[in-house]
């Protein structure tokens, strides 16, 4: 003979089939939605050198990007060790950035990315050089991201420890005599510092060993990062970004192949782009040695912020 029906089970009879597959279908279309929400694209890089680049080179540039739905771009310029940081200074070459920044601003009708970024890369060679960047940084000012690219083990550990960039752009494109290992990118992650791939080379090597060793590269950047804490950028020169610029679902589907999950890949250009530009604000805001007075108000039913305070360089 049979048990008697448990009381929770009495109490819990099932859904009709028409209702289930109503609620099938509300679940399918919640997800169908979230897939399909709107996202702002980000490229982070693309390389200027003043002063061989020119005006119609990052204008092209930008007005490309607009059309290929990016939110926003940061124009790079990269320099090598000690020298290579206090060169930037040198007035020759902060005249040719500084017309070239006026270029990339354009203008309301030049339908580019709405934020439009000044990035600088410095590559540490040693140790010394990553200690020399950690103190350097603060003359920076005028760089919106700051990245940089250790060529050496020890340089990488420093920075990942102990570093203040945004972004750590290893050369992926050479055999590397070192490894980004899974505890210096979770060390690199907990300071709020990426690291980036930069697909250009995937689109324009056309010597079949370098490509291995790129792609090599990537799926071990991306392994050492368990995809976690990494952009993707186009690392393409304005003066040929033409020829390898991609719109993101392109990028996205690249970075699928090579290893990412599809979430992952999503965030590799919209939330963590958008988490690196946080970051450098929060560091820049420590520059500032001024009291910022916070007074929250409501008006019209709505929280706004106002700050008070001396400007750059005032003293409190």
């Amino acid at each position: 003979m049979a048990p008697p029906p448990s009381a929770s089970a009495a109490a819990a009879p099932k859904a009709p089939p028409a209702k289930r597959q109503q609620s099938k279908k509300r679940r399918r279309s919640a997800a169908s939605s979230s897939s399909h929400q709107f996202h702002h694209f980000h490229d982070l890089c693309i390389d200027i050198s003043p002063p061989i680049t020119t005006v119609e080179h990052v204008q092209e540039t930008t007005r490309r990007l607009g059309q290929l739905g990016y939110a926003s771009v940061a124009f790079n310029e990269t320099v090598t060790g000690r020298e290579g940081v206090k060169g930037l200074d040198r007035p020759g070459l902060k005249k040719a950035r500084d017309t070239l920044w006026l270029a990339a601003q354009g203008g309301t009708k030049d339908k580019g990315p709405a934020t439009r970024l000044r990035r600088v890369t410095i590559i540490v060679n040693d140790k010394g050089e990553a200690q020399f960047l950690c103190g350097a940084i603060r003359s920076l000012k005028w760089a919106d991201l700051v990245a940089a690219r250790p060529t050496s083990d020890k340089a990488l550990q420093l920075l990942c420890e102990a570093g203040d960039v945004d972004i750590i752009s290893l050369d992926l494109s050479a055999r590397q005599g070192f490894l980004l290992s899974t505890h210096q990118a979770d060390l690199a992650r907990g300071r709020g510092i990426v690291f980036e791939v930069r697909y250009a080379g995937l689109i324009l090597e056309e010597n079949a060993t370098k490509r291995q060793q790129l792609i090599a590269n990537v799926s071990g950047l991306l392994a050492a990062t368990r995809g976690r804490g990494v952009i993707w950028s186009s690392g393409a020169n304005a003066g040929v970004a033409g020829e390898c610029l991609r719109g993101a679902h392109d990028v996205m589907n690249l970075a699928v192949v090579l290893g990412l999950k599809e979430e992952q890949a999503l965030r590799a250009v919209t939330a963590t782009c958008e988490g690196v530009r946080g970051h450098a604000e929060a560091r820049r805001m420590e520059w500032v040695p001024v009291e910022v007075v916070r007074i929250l108000r409501k008006e019209g039913g709505r929280e706004e912020e106002e700050e008070e305070g001396g400007g750059e360089g005032a003293e409190g």
